[in-house]
């Protein structure tokens, strides 16, 4: 998969990247931080083809709607390259998140529609 996403980035940008490392992945795939000359991007490697492409309509979509998300540098077999952005991973919630008080509170509020 690394080699995937050294890959994306020649294509993409001409160049490889000073470093690459994986940071993270899931039942998708894996997504690696890469260092360019002039900027640090995300690489997001699918495990499925066609993915990576169907991620990156959602984001296009998503953005329309006013969504504040990472800026796609392009696309590039099984791979979406991103802007990275510094800071907690995701998938992991913070200490005392309750998920079920949130779900409940979501679930109510859209019964009330």
């Amino acid at each position: 998969m690394e080699n995937s996403a050294a890959k994306a980035l020649s294509a993409l940008f001409g160049e490889k990247p000073a470093f690459l490392k994986r940071i993270g992945g899931g039942a998708y795939g894996a997504i690696f931080l890469a260092r360019l000359p002039r900027s640090s991007v995300c690489v997001k490697v699918f495990f499925r083809p066609g993915d990576a492409a169907r991620e990156a309509l959602w984001y296009r979509a998503l953005k329309r709607a006013n969504v504040c998300l990472p800026h796609i540098f392009g696309e590039w077999e099984n791979c979406l390259v991103l802007e990275y952005i510094h800071g907690t991973n995701a998938s992991m919630p913070p200490a005392g998140c309750d998920f079920d008080a949130v779900g409940e509170k979501a679930a109510a509020d859209i019964a009330r529609l």
